[in-house]
């Protein structure tokens, strides 16, 4: 067994008997090698070398596969016409009133108008009448409350629906068709939703024949179903549109009376001033009487002739 001690062990001996001490091994140790400090010139710059990063690889690209877009839904079919099971024909030109249209059936010649407006002179109506009876004769408008769009179109004759009523929404859609002889329904009277009939009714001498809905089939065709009196309390479509159909005639019926009756007031005060014009006509016209009169005379008829001029003007802004 050996001893890292031994040769002091030794030393120990040999000086107890007084030997010579046996030599100690030198240890030898490797020298580590220094480097070697090369001087730089003091107008050298300092320069600090970075070490060179090691690359990675980059993540390959993500690919996003986006699904095609689906097909726009088919443009809804738009109404043109439909046939009735009871031999009549529905057409969207019995329905629909156009610009071109109205205006032909407000002539501005040999006609005289009843210019219904507001205290700020906003047009409110316009009816044809006749100046030797006062019966309305001809067509009737009322507009909305932006004074340009209609509310109801109607014909008259001797003061009583004749011909055809339209009536529409405060939204501005036409939700009402009507077809009138002398004061009496006789012909169609239709309900509309988004312009498309739902509910067309056939009236004889203001009695009612046949009611029918209207359905679009497969955005391919207007359909008519007739519905008979005794189904119609069991078809609970059919009963939802005749309730709104049956409002909306007491809804224009009750506007149209409103118009009426400030064509009577108007009408009174001009045919009184034309009697008073009549009576006094040989009475001084620088008389104070004659002439007050005669102001509020031509304030009348100023009006008249306003509220006749915003509304020919407005008529080719009218939407329909």
């Amino acid at each position: 067994m050996r001893y890292a001690g031994l040769p002091c062990l030794a030393l120990v001996i040999a000086v107890t008997c007084g030997c010579e001490p046996p030599p100690v091994a030198e240890q030898k140790s490797e020298a580590k090698p220094v480097a070697k400090q090369v001087e730089r010139p003091s107008f050298a710059p300092r320069v600090t070398i970075k070490p060179t990063p090691t690359p990675t690889a980059k993540p390959a690209p993500t690919v996003v596969v986006m699904a095609a877009p689906a097909p726009p839904p088919p443009k809804r079919l738009e109404f043109s016409g439909i046939e009735l099971p009871g031999g009549r024909r529905l057409t969207s030109d019995m329905l629909f009133l156009d610009r071109r249209r109205v205006v032909t059936m407000f002539p501005t010649v040999n006609v005289f108008y009843f210019m219904e407006g507001d205290a700020k002179e906003q047009l409110t109506g316009a009816f044809a009448f006749s100046p030797r009876d006062g019966k309305w004769n001809g067509s009737g408008i009322v507009f909305r409350e932006d004074h340009a769009s209609p509310r109801f179109v109607a014909q008259f004759t001797n003061a009583v629906r004749d011909g055809g009523f339209w009536g529409w929404s405060p939204a501005g859609e036409l939700d009402y068709w009507s077809e009138y002889r002398k004061g009496r329904r006789q012909g169609l009277t239709v309900l509309l939703k988004n312009r498309e009939p739902v509910l067309v009714q056939d009236w004889h001498d203001n009695q009612l024949k046949a009611q029918y809905l209207v359905e679009l089939v497969d955005n391919k065709e207007f359909k008519a179903r007739e519905v008979k009196p005794s189904d119609g309390a069991l078809d609970e479509k059919m009963g939802q549109y005749t309730a709104e159909l049956k409002l909306l005639d007491e809804k224009y019926l009750e506007e149209e009376k409103v118009h009426r009756r400030h064509f009577v007031e108007w009408n009174n005060t001009r045919t009184n001033f034309e009697e008073y014009a009549r009576i006094t006509r040989t009475v001084d016209p620088n008389s104070p009487g004659k002439r007050e009169e005669t102001r509020r005379r031509q304030e009348f008829d100023n009006r008249q002739r306003r509220l006749f001029e915003t509304w020919q003007f407005g008529f080719w802004k009218m939407p329909l």
